[in-house]
């Protein structure tokens, strides 16, 4: 792409670690038609605690923008301690689930811990609900 950064390659229900790392601070997947309200509810679900998941250190915020056709959620979460230092820190996050092409952004300081220890734990979750359907 002359001239602009090359798009993510955003695979289906998958992060793409092989040019993903943790110093990006954004990353994508797809999904399906079928599949985005899965998604959504199961995000919502595990930051709520309605998943049998105790998520005492984070806050969910809720936002939709009909201009571009998506809903957001922003979260803010804090790291597990850092066993070295004994510290955590808060990470923020904003993910942007997009109606029309089915693409998940994930965006924020959080990223890289979200995509390593939250996701397989979401995914797990929406091929839960699929199945039960």
């Amino acid at each position: 792409m002359p001239g602009g950064k090359q798009s993510i390659q955003a695979l289906f229900e998958e992060i793409n670690f092989k040019i993903y790392n943790d110093g990006d601070k954004t990353t994508a997947f797809m999904t399906s038609k079928e599949n985005l309200p899965l998604w959504i509810r199961c995000l919502d679900d595990f930051y709520r605690g309605r998943d049998n998941n105790a998520h005492e250190t984070h806050e969910i915020k809720w936002s939709k923008s009909d201009q571009q056709a998506k809903v957001m959620a922003q979260i803010q979460e804090q790291d597990p301690p850092d066993i070295a230092s004994g510290t955590t820190r808060l990470g923020n996050l904003t993910i942007s689930f997009y109606l029309t092409t089915y693409r998940v952004l994930i965006q924020g300081n959080h990223c890289g811990y979200w995509c390593r220890e939250i996701f397989p734990q979401l995914k797990e979750n929406v091929e839960k609900e699929r199945r039960d359907r």
